[in-house]
């Protein structure tokens, strides 16, 4: 006796079972997004969100079942185009790719989004909208040192999601075909492994004792074989300086029972199969057996190496540079080192000492005066005349000199004088060129620096190279305050025979020496003029003695801004353009144009000079 065709085709309740896994398995995965998920009928209703979406919008998942119109949580100005989009998807038109609107919470704030929709066919007939929506919101205050970056993981982000949703959309469909379940599940795995082959992110899972028990593909890019993995736990991938901080963050998380997700995004430093560190960015999920109890943690782990770099970078360089503004000669050179010392850590930059080697050019030969800093912060300054020439070569090539290993090829015979002068066995030493000389680490081991080190070592460079230029511009306005106090003594002494020559009876001349009889005296608006001048004159040296002798932008700004305000009071046009002109240069950082503009007041005094002999 055979089956019925019925029966033949119909599916066997281990492919239902096996059907309903991967639906599981699809749903866990979009509840998992970071991104708001959702389906709308043709009445514009939302009949399906992920958790996410909770978070996003204040609602509560009673408020969201009992029935929310979708362009409820878009605000007032959108809501317009929202609705004319959504009619245009329901009529059958083509995909209108993300839209952007200002999203609506229930508190009221805004935040702005992306949404990406499209229709949920039946028969061929739109009956409602599948789509997700992406808080935009912190791309507005990202730094734009790491916005091309974050830019393109977002982009790959709204393009996985897309996938993933796509994916559950076509599986959703193929579950309510029962007679087609088989077919439909055997695609769904096959696009299931082809999603994760194409994620840029690793994803694992983690049994609660902390043994892998599963690893995508992505981790071949670290040297790893996925079935090398597994079985191990998963700390012997974590940096020691992170090992603690990963494992109790495993210990909290598994502690949450009624959480969905696992704790906070975490941070840490992952090992390469060769030893090699990564950054790492990991947000996981708890996972439950069929009885509903805790068997582990899946989630997703993204390399952020390049972001931290970069953030590291940005935090370095300005650390070093707030230091350079510190810095009045070069006498300050112990405290800017120190400051180096914690750029270089912070950047990761492994030495045994650094410091900067200072070429004076001037003197023949050129002297080398050498500044250095410990791993204990104990800072030395020395002339040498040990080498000496070869930073001076590496100076005029502007070339990176780089030893690799003392031990294998000492080819300035510096192994010696090295060892002895650090009281260390050097092996490697970097030093990069900067305007008055260079900057140099070096390190007992071999090979210490990488490609990334030296680009970190430059930017450094370049900040030493402001130091420099600040101190020479500090000591040129030096200069020029002591020729306008100079000059303001002159003034003083003109403005006295000027107020001494409108008295009748005062037989004085204009430069303060005795002037014949019968000389005219000024008159009512010429002695106006006078006390105009007087009032002037003093104002502006004034302004310019504050900025001595702590100089900084903000100072200039503030000087260009009283320049304005001193030509506008007196109809002085000279005043007037040229704190325009030094309030644009010091809002800039035009650094480089400040003296030769500064240099323009001396002109000013001229001026009033001139003015005072007419």
């Amino acid at each position: 006796m055979t089956d019925s065709p019925n029966q033949e085709n119909s599916p066997s309740p281990s492919d239902i079972e096996a059907l309903q896994a991967s639906v599981v398995r699809y749903r866990e995965l979009a509840e998992m997004l970071p991104e708001t998920i959702f389906e709308i009928n043709a009445d514009g209703r939302l009949t399906y969100v992920n958790t996410r979406a909770f978070h996003h919008f204040g609602y509560t998942r009673e408020e969201f079942e009992a029935g929310i119109l979708a362009v409820d949580i878009v605000a007032p100005q959108d809501r317009p185009r929202a609705i004319a989009n959504i009619s245009r998807l329901l009529q059958g038109e083509d995909d209108l790719g993300l839209t952007e609107y200002t999203v609506l919470r229930k508190d009221g704030s805004t935040f702005p989004a992306l949404f990406h929709s499209t229709p949920i066919l039946r028969d061929n007939h739109p009956v409602g909208l599948r789509g997700f929506v992406i808080d935009i919101s912190s791309l507005r205050h990202t730094e734009e040192e790491l916005h091309q970056a974050r830019a393109e993981l977002e982009r790959r982000v709204q393009e996985r999601t897309v996938e993933f949703q796509e994916a559950n959309s076509r599986l959703m469909r193929e579950v309510a075909e029962r007679r087609a379940a088989e077919s439909a599940l055997q695609k769904s795995e096959e696009r299931y492994r082809t999603l994760l082959a194409n994620l840029d992110d690793i994803v694992y899972t983690v049994a609660v004792s902390g043994i892998i028990t599963f690893v995508s593909d992505q981790v071949r890019r670290y040297g790893y074989e996925p079935e090398e993995l597994i079985g191990r736990n998963f700390s012997e991938m974590v940096d020691p300086r992170d090992r603690d901080l990963a494992l109790q963050d495993l210990k909290e998380s598994l502690q949450q029972t009624e959480a969905e997700e696992v704790g906070k995004m975490l941070e840490f430093r992952l090992l390469s199969q060769k030893g090699e560190v990564f950054w790492a960015e990991e947000r996981g999920r708890l996972l439950r057996d069929e009885s509903g109890n805790l068997a582990g943690v899946t989630g997703i782990i993204r390399d952020i190496t390049e972001r931290h770099r970069r953030e590291a970078e940005l935090l370095a360089t300005q650390q070093v540079r707030q230091a350079v503004w510190q810095m009045r000669t070069t006498d300050d050179f112990q405290q800017f080192l120190k400051t180096v010392k914690s750029s270089l850590e912070i950047l990761e930059i492994p030495f045994s000492n650094c410091g900067v080697n200072v070429l004076e050019m001037e003197r023949h030969p050129p002297k080398l005066s050498t500044h250095t800093i410990d791993l204990d912060s104990d800072v030395h300054n020395a002339s040498l005349t040990k080498g000496a020439q070869l930073l001076l070569n590496a100076w005029r090539s502007d070339e990176i000199l780089y030893r690799r290993d003392l031990h294998t090829e000492d080819r300035y015979n510096e192994r010696r004088f090295m060892t002895e002068d650090f009281n260390a066995p050097i092996r490697s030493i970097l030093d990069v060129p900067f305007s008055h000389g260079t900057v140099a680490v070096n390190s007992t081991e071999p090979e210490a620096f990488s490609e990334a080190h030296i680009a970190s070592l430059q930017l450094l460079a370049e900040v030493l190279s402001e130091a420099f230029r600040r101190v020479e511009d500090l000591r040129h306005l030096e200069n020029r305050n002591r020729k306008l106090t100079q000059g303001r003594r002159e003034m003083e002494r003109l403005i006295t025979g000027l107020r001494a020559s409108s008295q009748p009876t005062n037989p004085v001349s204009i430069d303060g020496t005795t002037q014949p009889p019968g000389t005219a005296p000024l008159s009512d608006e010429q002695t106006q003029q006078l006390i105009l001048l007087d009032r002037l004159e003093g104002d502006l040296l004034d302004s310019w003695e504050d900025l001595f002798p702590t100089i900084e932008l903000v100072d200039i700004a503030l000087f260009g801004e009283r320049l304005i305000q001193l030509g506008n009071r007196f109809a002085y046009s000279s005043l007037t353009n040229l704190g325009e002109k030094l309030l644009t240069q010091s809002s800039l950082g035009q650094v480089d144009e400040l003296p030769q503009s500064l240099e323009e007041y001396l002109k000013i005094i001229d001026e009033l000079k001139s003015l005072a002999g007419a």
